[in-house]
């Protein structure tokens, strides 16, 4: 059961908001001709790249307590509203890579990340 993103109210700046859908495909090699293709799964998994703006260190605290302890180091999935969308989905932090923190100011920090964005909730 996906674990819920913490209520952080913050400032969601949509013009860091991209959406790439990932290959849904599977290739083979083949010794004589053209590589097979198929299917790899029924639905296309989207790696989602987003900034939260404008977090106090309470409210970065309260996310950096919920990625270890909630999603055990992002490794978890959880549930998460889409900002554009704005319907529950289950996400997760792909393998590659977690978050990253940038100082505003001294108090204020943004958040960004890339999100893998499974499916509805």
């Amino acid at each position: 059961m996906p674990v819920a993103f913490p209520a952080i109210p913050s400032d969601f700046d949509a013009r860091t908001f991209a959406r790439t859908p990932r290959s849904g495909r599977i290739s083979f090699e083949t010794d004589v001709g053209l590589p097979i293709q198929r299917r790899q799964v029924t639905q296309v998994p989207e790696d989602v790249r987003i900034s939260f703006e404008s977090w106090t260190k309470a409210q970065l605290f309260t996310f950096e307590t919920w990625f270890r302890d909630d999603t055990f180091g992002g490794s978890e999935p959880f549930t998460l509203r889409d900002p554009i969308e704005n319907i529950d989905y289950v996400w997760q932090f792909p393998a590659e890579t977690t978050y990253e923190i940038t100082a505003l100011s001294t108090q204020l920090f943004r958040v960004s990340t890339t999100l893998l964005r499974i499916r509805p909730a």
